[in-house]
């Protein structure tokens, strides 16, 4: 919502909520608009500064530290200086005794009340199990998150609870003894800590703290080895990129070890909490340092998260532990200090989760906004120790918490996923679950034994029938099973240990997976295959949850449209009126839209040798109000922020009819036909849009090479807007290729007409003279053929209106298999899936290079006209010198080796893009790209000097906002002569619809809603990722081909057999290769035979071809 800044929060919840939409837009007009907020932020900003009130209130070594430092890490200096250790350490000290003293008056009070709960959840529990036949539904979230409280709670307030609270009382106290013991329960040793605190920092801000940099020594490193998890901090680190032997971490562990650790199995960083380089080995060998070589305590064995042991790493050191024996300590110190916080991130998660999570979508959010959420003032703590605590702290609750959360690590190397450097650890996925999840989840794990029996007869009784009786998770007979059903399709994707182990529980599960040591998410897809839920057109990230609900009467999902329409969607369905007319002073005819696609293009030829080149794209912000109902629902929540892959738009209907390049024929030319005419592809009824345009100038010589003084922008009207289909595209950009002794005898194209044939080449040319021109720019452009790859499936020419046909399967409406799919339902090899080229190489590179050039002239004219948007933009960064082999197809040039990003470029083919060994060797040198609230930022990459600014604001709310930006700004510059009485008669509607009068909004406006930005873009590249992998691993499984793969990182040993992880370029994917060569990042390996394949657990390993010859 957009709210005036000088209305006070609380008037403003008020006036939201007891007014109508029309009194709250009236509201807007006693007072000036300068800033967008949204309405949930508005209560964010309240609960943080009650949070602050209480923060201040800290103990006397809070204060002290609070008054005495004022410096920030990394850059500032030492502010905890030794002198200082003797009053910390008593401080503590005393601290620590009142602390114990507390704790045992609340055991005893405690376990009093834990018996008196525990006798009336036994009695609820058997009336619970009586009334459990009549089908009473489960309560809703709002009932769930108000009857969940923690043993403390429990223990001062006593409530009573009825049947299904005491149920829920018992799952979160469950969750609660379970997250206790799966956080470290070393003893903090005032020592230690004082010695901790006089080599970190002071506190700083939680986006600076959880920024994506390079571990250093001193960084405290949650990493997995051999399938468990361990702490460390990094006493050493990567002194090469490409070398396997030196781009390791060493890592001393809280278990007393020192072992090498891969970047790419790093789940977790806390960057330089302390500096080691101040260490004095003999001044602090007085400490109590367990010995490395005697056995491990059993308080450390079962203190770390997530069954954290002993690692058994071949590369484990032990003889330089005396080295790093003052390191050990501080490890110690930060579990038994992240557990302090335990307690506290746990109860704020489930506030934070309240106010982040969606009805029927997961939403990604990240650890500096859950950071913020436990500790809004991330100043008032003591250090930066205590930050990088409390932070790890809150990562182990997110990740324990199986109903709300799922942690999920990135499916791909950085390189391929996220074209950013290895030397970075891996970005962890932070979502939370849907609403239904979360109550489906939770109903499971609470689940009585007499429930879980019922729901196991269920189970393996549909298993025994046809697979048509599966509609009965619609009917009063199995509804009450429908949560667990939801809970099962989450599984799948989302395999978290509690609910795998529950699952694993149920005897229909246990029988088929009996030849595993543990249940995996294979053996949950095979049991709703069996049972006639899922089949093999079925899309299990779709039917998951984490998308979308799927439609009523549905059970599953198998493509975009079986998901039902969000809030969004049906908050409004036809186009809103034009409320900015007065600037739409030109219309533009002879318009080609690309069918599928946002933009479409004009030529206007001003003289010989000067022409207007305008791309359009639909003016969604001059439409969708920023006070309506509409863009409320939008904003509501993270997960309509960005398109997910290329579905559906998050506005619905309402993007179909401002496109500009809706289908052929489904807009005739005109509204009555007489008989005889046809439909014409032609849409001439006027439509508004954003146009970018540019002067292009013939006879410059380098004509783009400074746009800044040829790109305008403004709002008008198109008609006679020409759709063309992608393989229209393609025929009218190929070149003749019939020879002069056979031109005479074919026929001529009568399809085509010269004039739309002109202008296509025309503007494709200008889009690959651009393209050079960024080459020059040391732009890195691979083959985009390579990159992306078409999934088709198999389709039957026999649809019908209420049928759902994909990858050959018929599918009814209700979600329930045909006669003619139910014989092949138990089959796991898929039918009609294939992945394949693309089928349109000439059209697809026009849209993209026309989706370029309009990002760089929209971020050059907000250059130049100051005007703030989020604008993406990617750096180098400093990296380690190394060297890698670059293997090319220019022949010109012999194969070289490389120790820069400017040097993996220099080799391209005559296409100008670069070879794939050099495009991921040169992702090496890149750090993650960001979005920044101005265009004053670089795009090396792409090479844009002003960064890409995103215009289509149909698939992303950061693009709906670039585009709010640039129409407050021309209408600013429009209306600015007209005198001020006037101004106020006519645009007064325009401010009470929400809109900024008075020019665009200050780029601090926008930087609050930047992390929001960052974490919803992440969340919906994660679940495009996931379908991608899932179609593209069900095309390995019927075929076994072989492959060509670039390395693109070293991978774990696995009996005796060296894996790589490669990059596939016939399926543009990564895969794990098994080969006895040493290879490297770059290095080009030829797959002969199909080791293992596992579409649903994402998993695929092949063998190279050369493996017999080392």
């Amino acid at each position: 919502m957009f709210r005036p800044r000088h209305f006070p929060p609380h008037i403003w919840r008020r006036s939201y909520s007891r007014r109508s939409p029309m009194a709250s837009r009236n509201l807007g007009l006693r007072c000036n608009s300068t800033e967008v907020v949204f309405l949930r932020d508005v209560h964010r900003s309240e609960q943080a500064r009650n949070h602050d009130d209480k923060g201040r209130q800290g103990d006397n070594m809070k204060g002290q530290v609070a008054k005495d430092e004022k410096s920030s890490h990394p850059i500032a200096k030492d502010l905890y200086r030794i002198e200082h250790r003797d009053r910390y350490r008593d401080e503590h000290t005393r601290q620590q005794q009142i602390r114990n003293e507390g704790t045992k008056g609340n055991e005893e009070i405690l376990g009093e009340n834990e018996e008196k709960i525990l006798d009336r959840n036994t009695l609820d529990r058997k009336n619970h199990e009586k009334k459990s036949c009549q089908g009473a539904e489960r309560q809703g979230f709002e009932n769930a998150a108000e009857t969940e409280v923690t043993e403390s709670m429990a223990a001062e307030t006593g409530a009573e609870t009825g049947a299904e609270t005491g149920a829920e009382t018992e799952t979160q106290t469950e969750a609660e003894s379970t997250a206790a013991s799966e956080f470290p329960r070393f003893e903090l040793d005032p020592e230690a800590l004082a010695l901790a605190l006089s080599l970190t920092f002071a506190p700083t801000l939680w986006e600076t703290a959880t920024a994506a940099r390079p571990p250093a020594e001193g960084s405290m490193v949650e990493f997995r080895a051999n399938g468990v998890l361990c702490l460390g901090a990094v006493v050493a680190a990567p002194t090469k990129m490409f070398d396997e032997r030196a781009n390791k971490l060493r890592v001393a562990t809280v278990n007393e070890t020192v072992v090498d650790v891969d970047m790419g199995d790093v789940t977790f960083v806390a960057h330089q909490v302390v500096r080691l380089a101040k260490i004095d080995a003999n001044a602090h060998s007085e400490l109590n340092i367990q010995s490395t070589q005697g056995p491990v305590q059993e308080s450390g064995q079962a203190s770390v998260p997530h069954k954290v042991h002993a690692t058994q790493n071949p590369r484990e050191s032990v003889g330089n532990g005396c080295k790093y024996r003052p390191v050990f300590p501080l490890v110690r110190s930060f579990a038994a200090l992240a557990d302090t916080f335990r307690a506290r991130a746990a109860s704020a998660l489930r506030a934070h989760y309240a106010a982040v999570a969606a009805p029927h979508a997961a939403t990604c959010t990240s650890l500096a906004v859950a950071a913020a959420a436990v500790e809004p003032d991330p100043r008032s703590l003591p250090s930066y120790f205590h930050q990088g605590a409390l932070l790890w702290a809150v990562h182990c609750a997110m990740r324990a918490d199986a109903a709300r959360w799922t942690v999920a690590s990135p499916p791909s190397s950085n390189i391929v996923w996220r074209r950013c450097s290895n030397t970075l650890p891996p970005a962890p996925i932070y979502l939370a679950n849907s609403v239904a999840t979360m109550d489906a989840v939770a109903a499971l794990l609470a689940a009585s034994p007499a429930d879980c029996d019922a729901l196991d007869s269920f189970l393996s009784d549909l298993e025994a029938r046809p697979h048509d009786a599966a509609a009965s998770f619609n009917l009063w007979e199995g509804r009450r099973h429908r949560a667990a059903l939801t809970a099962l399709r989450h599984a799948v994707v989302c395999p978290h240990p509690r609910l795998m182990d529950r699952l694993s529980k149920l005897r229909v599960l246990r029988k088929n997976s009996a030849t595993c040591s543990s249940l995996q998410p294979r053996h949950v897809y095979d049991l709703l295959r069996r049972i006639g839920v899922y089949n093999s057109s079925t899309d299990i990230v779709l039917s998951a949850g984490l998308a979308g609900l799927p439609r009523e009467q549905a059970l599953a999902a198998a493509k975009d449209s079986d998901i039902a329409p969000g809030p969004v969607v049906r908050s409004g369905s036809s186009a809103p009126p034009d409320l900015f007319s007065h600037l739409r002073s030109a219309t533009i005819s002879e318009v080609y839209a690309v069918e599928g696609t946002p933009f479409a293009f004009s030529l206007a030829k001003i003289s010989p040798r000067r022409y207007k080149l305008s791309i359009h794209v639909s003016d969604v912000a001059a439409h969708v109000e920023p006070a309506s109902a509409l863009f409320e629902r939008w904003t509501q929540t993270s997960a309509n922020y960005f398109r997910v892959g290329g579905g559906p738009s998050p506005l619905g209907a309402v993007a179909d009819n401002l496109s500009l390049s809706g289908r052929p024929g489904e807009r005739p030319a005109s509204r009555f036909f007489r008989v005889g005419d046809a439909s014409s592809t032609n849409v001439s009824s006027e439509s508004t849009c954003l146009t970018i345009s540019l002067d292009y100038h013939t006879e410059r010589t380098d004509p783009l090479a400074d746009l800044s003084s040829f790109v305008n922008i403004s709002f008008d009207r198109v008609g006679d807007v020409r759709v063309l289909s992608l393989a229209e595209l393609e025929d009218r950009l190929r070149p003749e290729e019939h020879s002069l002794a056979f031109r005479l005898f074919t026929r001529a194209h009568t399809s085509t007409s010269t004039a739309d044939k002109f202008v296509a080449n025309f503007v494709n040319n200008i889009l690959e003279r651009y393209r050079t021109t960024r080459n020059r720019r040391c732009a890195a452009l691979a083959d985009q053929s390579m990159l992306e790859k078409d999934i088709t499936f198999d389709a039957n020419t026999n649809e019908t209106e209420d049928q759902k046909l994909v990858d050959g399967a018929v599918i009814s409406a209700n979600g329930v298999l045909t006669d003619r799919d139910r014989g092949n339902c138990t089959k796991d090899t898929p039918k009609g899936v294939h992945v394949r080229s693309l089928a349109t190489p000439r059209a697809s590179r026009f849209v993209r290079e026309l989706k370029i050039l309009a990002g760089s002239m929209a971020g050059t004219f907000c250059l130049r006209e100051s005007i703030p948007v989020f604008a993406e933009g990617q750096e180098l960064m400093s990296t380690p010198s190394d060297e890698v082999y670059i293997s090319h197809n220019n022949r010109l040039l012999p194969n070289f080796e490389a120790n820069s990003y400017y040097q993996t470029i220099l080799a391209r083919d005559a296409a100008g893009n670069v070879s794939p060994a050099a495009y991921f060797a040169g992702n090496n040198y890149l750090a993650p790209p960001r979005l920044h609230t101005n265009a004053d930022t670089v795009h090396v990459p792409l090479g844009l000097n002003s960064g890409y600014v995103d215009v289509d604001a149909s698939s992303s709310i950061a693009a709906y906002v670039n585009q709010l930006q640039l129409l407050a700004f021309i209408h600013a510059s429009t209306v600015a002569k007209t005198p001020l009485l006037t101004r106020v008669a006519i645009f007064s509607e325009l401010r009470a619809r929400g809109y900024p009068l008075h020019g665009p909004h200050i780029s601090e406006v926008l930087a609050t809603h930047l992390q929001s930005m960052e974490d919803a873009r992440l969340g919906a590249q994660y679940i495009s990722e996931l379908r991608s992998t899932f179609w593209k691993l069900r095309y390995v499984e019927q075929t076994h081909e072989s492959y060509q793969c670039i390395i693109t990182r070293a991978g774990p040993v696995s009996n005796g057999r060296k894996l790589w992880h490669a990059f596939c370029e016939q399926l543009a994917l990564e895969i794990t290769v098994e080969s006895d060569h040493n290879l490297a990042v770059g290095s080009v390996v030829t797959t002969n035979d199909l080791v293992h394949v596992n579409a649903v657990n994402g998993e695929c390993i092949v063998k190279s071809a050369d493996s017999h010859k080392f």
